[in-house]
């Protein structure tokens, strides 16, 4: 269960007021303890730490570019002949599907 804060502030009237805010829980100070940990290196490089969102966001997008190199790798002589290769149909399921879900995600996420 979320933990709690009693805040006490002044309402308009002046007078006292107790006020709850919700804390997360101790799972999610875990994690954003561990980012801002990992990202410390570029704290100077970049404005701040990298929200949750951001990072799902550039998982999704780097999809395509990371697949296409996968296959580049290792297709062997030619890497994009889906047709000769074993893989090859579900490769190009794989591909096409996942990397219209990454930029179908973050277009929506963006707009």
């Amino acid at each position: 269960s979320p933990q709690h804060i009693h805040r006490t502030t002044m309402s308009s009237s002046g007078e006292a007021a107790l006020k709850h805010q919700s804390q997360p829980a101790a799972w999610v100070l875990f994690a954003r303890s561990t980012v801002q940990y990992l990202f410390a290196p570029t704290r100077g490089l970049l404005p701040q730490c990298f929200t949750a969102r951001q990072c799902i966001n550039l998982h999704k997008i780097l999809v395509l570019p990371i697949y296409i190199i996968i296959l580049y790798a290792h297709g062997g002589d030619d890497p994009f002949d889906f047709a000769s290769k074993s893989y090859g149909p579900a490769a190009l399921a794989l591909l096409v599907c996942h990397s219209l879900y990454g930029i179908m995600w973050v277009y929506k996420d963006v707009h």
